[in-house]
């Protein structure tokens, strides 16, 4: 059986990476503005609601409309740590998450990037983030 804390870390890894592979051939202000889905300065989980849907349904390998433990293997090689905060969101406690438990996690970029506990990241956050990446 595995350790909640490895799976922990397995599911944000995936998450966080997922997240990071979207933005690989963008930086800066296009990034960001891509991001920013209602224009209002920040980068919010709403801005990112209809690319987890999508992320969500990728990683759904059965398409059972669950995410279950086996369903989310980590990458090759992760250059990026997992945020710490991040964890199985099974909030009902039946080992699989549905779309809802998925969606209602603070998105994994955010979490990563949010220097001001705002919940959100503005462009100067945004730029940190994308700068360290290559460390």
């Amino acid at each position: 059986m595995q350790s909640p804390t490895r799976n922990t870390l397995l599911f944000s890894t995936v998450l966080l990476g997922l997240s990071q592979l979207s933005l690989a051939d963008e930086t800066g202000e296009t990034a960001f503005s891509r991001l920013d889905r209602d224009g209002n300065g920040y980068i919010e989980a709403s801005d990112m609601s209809a690319m987890r849907e999508r992320m969500f349904r990728r990683l759904d390998r059965d398409s059972d409309g669950f995410l279950s433990r086996q369903e989310l293997t980590p990458p090759a090689q992760s250059s990026h740590p997992a945020p710490s905060a991040v964890v199985w969101p099974d909030a009902n406690g039946d080992d699989k998450v549905s779309m809802s438990e998925f969606l209602a996690q603070e998105p994994a970029l955010i979490l990563r990037g949010d220097r001001d506990g705002d919940h959100r990241l503005n462009a100067d956050e945004f730029r940190q983030l994308i700068a360290s990446r290559g460390n």
